[in-house]
């Protein structure tokens, strides 16, 4: 598979989820999660921790949703920006001013 092939695919796939995703930290984004902790820090740790390493994704199960992260939004904006650099289309322009 060449590199503008797999560009492509992960550019519909981000269009698709609307760039949104998980957080390797937001169990605690979790209702369920938020009850089982009573309030203990140290148990929030675990799940957090459990949910990072966790082999099977447990998130939509556990009420918690995909969002947007500010580090993938800045690396969205620069990436756009570079690629707008080099073909000067319209519909990069337009994702620019939405990460902006």
């Amino acid at each position: 598979m060449e590199i503008i092939e797999i560009i492509q695919k992960l550019s519909t796939n981000l269009i698709k989820e609307e760039h949104k995703g998980y957080d390797p930290y937001d169990a605690l984004n979790s209702p369920v999660l938020k009850l089982l902790t009573f309030n203990s820090r140290l148990i929030g740790i675990f799940f957090v921790q459990l949910m990072k390493h966790l082999p099977v994704n447990l998130r939509p199960l556990l009420g918690i949703k995909k969002e947007y992260n500010p580090k993938g939004m800045g690396l969205f904006l620069s990436a756009y920006s570079k690629k707008y650099m080099i073909t000067k289309d319209e519909s990069d322009l337009k994702k620019i001013n939405f990460f902006a």
